[in-house]
Order: C-alpha cells, then sequence, then structure tokens
C-alpha cells in the first residue's frame, strides 16, 4: 500500500466499485477506468495479491484476464472505504510510523490523541493561509488525462506531379500509374482518439478548460461547456482527432500511420485549468513524450 498514490486508489476504488451487485466483470470494462492496458493490468494485479479479485481465463496477447471474480472480503473492505480510506490513513506520520490521530475539540482547548495514550492540550489557532506558506497546501481536486487510440487512416488527395508523365494520342499530359508501379500521390493522414479527463481525487471540479499550449496541437479537440464539473472518481470524454499530410507511396504512408501516437505530437502539452468548491483555481499539465502521457499537477 505505501507505494500507491492517491490517484491509483483512487482508480482502484472505482474497479471494485464497477462489480455493483454482481460477483464478476468483463475484464475490458476497466479499461474506460485505465485505458493503457498494461498499467490497468498493473491495477488488477494489485487486486489479486490482496486477494479482492480473481482472474480467469488469460489469452495470449492481451494483457488483461477476460473475467474478473469478486472476492468475498472485497465486500468489507469497500464498506470500510476502500483503499482511498487507506491511503488517507497513512498521510500523517511521526518518526517515519503511520500514526492516526484523533482530534477532540472543546472550546479553546483541543486535545490531541497521538495514539500511544499520550495527550497533548493545546490551544489552537490555525490560519489557512500560514498553513500554505507551512507546506501543508489544502486538499483539492486532482484532474489527470489519458488518451484512447480509436483509428487511423489514409485518404488520397491527388496524385503528385513526381510521377511520371506521357502525352497521349490526342496531346494530353497523363501519369502512368499501372500494376508494377507505386503511384507517388497526395495523403491525408488523420488518428481519431477520445481524451479522457478523469477526477483522481474525493473532490469536485468546477468549469474545467482544456487548453492546447504548444506549437503541437490537435487538429480537432472537442469544447466544455463554459459551466461545467467533474465528480470525484469520475471522468468525462473529449474527441480528439489529428491530421497530417504527406506526398509518397502507400507504403511510405502506411509506415507513418503505424506508431498510434505519431512523432508530429511529440511535445504536446494541454493545460487543465478548474476550480475547486471555494473557487480556488488549479492547473495540471498534461505532456505528450515518446509517445507517452505525463500528468503534473502545478
Amino acid at each position: 500500500m505505501n507505494d500507491l498514490n492517491e490517484s491509483q486508489c483512487g482508480k482502484l476504488d472505482q474497479i471494485l466499485h464497477l462489480f455493483g451487485e454482481d460477483g464478476s466483470i468483463e475484464a475490458d470494462k476497466i479499461l474506460a477506468i485505465e485505458p493503457n492496458q498494461r498499467r490497468a493490468n498493473a491495477l488488477v494485479d494489485i487486486l489479486a495479491r490482496r486477494q479482492f479479485v480473481t482472474r480467469v481465463g488469460e489469452a495470449i496477447g492481451r494483457e488483461l484476464p477476460i473475467i474478473l471474480n469478486l472476492n468475498p472480503i472485497a465486500d468489507i473492505f469497500i464498506e470500510n472505504g476502500g483503499f482511498s480510506s487507506e491511503f488517507k490513513k497513512q498521510q500523517v506520520t511521526f518518526g517515519g510510523n503511520s500514526t492516526v490521530i484523533n482530534i477532540h475539540t472543546t472550546g479553546h482547548g483541543n486535545t490531541i490523541n497521538t495514539g500511544d495514550n499520550a495527550a497533548i492540550a493545546a490551544d489552537v489557532s490555525i490560519d489557512q493561509s500560514e498553513k500554505q506558506k507551512g507546506g501543508h497546501p489544502e486538499p483539492g481536486p486532482y484532474l489527470e488525462a489519458d488518451l484512447r487510440y480509436n483509428s487511423s487512416g489514409r485518404s488520397n488527395e491527388g496524385y503528385s506531379d513526381k510521377n511520371p508523365i506521357e502525352i497521349d494520342d490526342q496531346g494530353n499530359a497523363v501519369y502512368i500509374v499501372g500494376f508494377a508501379s507505386k503511384p507517388i500521390i497526395h495523403w491525408r493522414l488523420d488518428w481519431e482518439y477520445t481524451l479522457f479527463i478523469h477526477n483522481n481525487s474525493s473532490y469536485p471540479a468546477f468549469n474545467i478548460k482544456v487548453e492546447q499550449v504548444t506549437d503541437q496541437k490537435f487538429t480537432n479537440l472537442s469544447k466544455l461547456p463554459k459551466i461545467n464539473n467533474l465528480q470525484p472518481m469520475a471522468n468525462l470524454e473529449l474527441s480528439a482527432e489529428f491530421e497530417d499530410y504527406m506526398e509518397s507511396t502507400n507504403v511510405e504512408a502506411d509506415h507513418k500511420l503505424k506508431p498510434r501516437i505519431p512523432a508530429a505530437l511529440n511535445g504536446l502539452c494541454l493545460q487543465l485549468t478548474y476550480l475547486d468548491e471555494k473557487r480556488k483555481e488549479h492547473v495540471t499539465l498534461v505532456t505528450f513524450e515518446d509517445h507517452e502521457i505525463i500528468n503534473t499537477k502545478k
């Protein structure tokens, strides 16, 4: 548990809640929570090691099993708050040892129970702005993004002038294109995606804005309404499309289409801006680097 962050704990809880009243689910449903197959499989392995689920039906070429069965021990764990509850309990540490603190307020005197029967009476007056300066930021929403590849393809936009040309009997210039040759064509290449924005926190986010802040950009990216919200442990979807053009044979065009995230998108950065309930602004930067997506909260 100590090596899991808040975002991963939230995703694990979402997977457990997928079962609802059912004892089993198709494992591919997890991809709605974690679209990356390798990371989704790692989350399943964590649940299996804790004996909360059982993997059923492994297949060659698949990261995930075919079916997941929910074990009875998971029901009590879910009722007690799941992984998110465990994570929060481990955030308070003294001397490197995890300690649960219970604070009982009685007017001006607060008694702090450190868990080892030692009681400290104190007059506590905490100014939130000073708490911020002391390196203890207030909790708030944390949005992260991931990208699901849907499809890619090429469209013929016309023959290139680089193809051989002959003059026909009427004196017209014609391109020489046959089965034995690979004509050079103006291609339009396009990739289509679904951009998932996950609220991997216990706090709602309001009025989310998605901006492309680098020269590398999606050709089309659907927009959110100006007034919107995203509840804890939920996600929303945007459609994204990237277009590129090249003058080549079909072989070269297909080679360029092969990566699911093309090299032309390397360095693309999305800025997610959103508010918490106190209307404080939060920002997550989503960067595309070497076919991977990196989320960084500022």
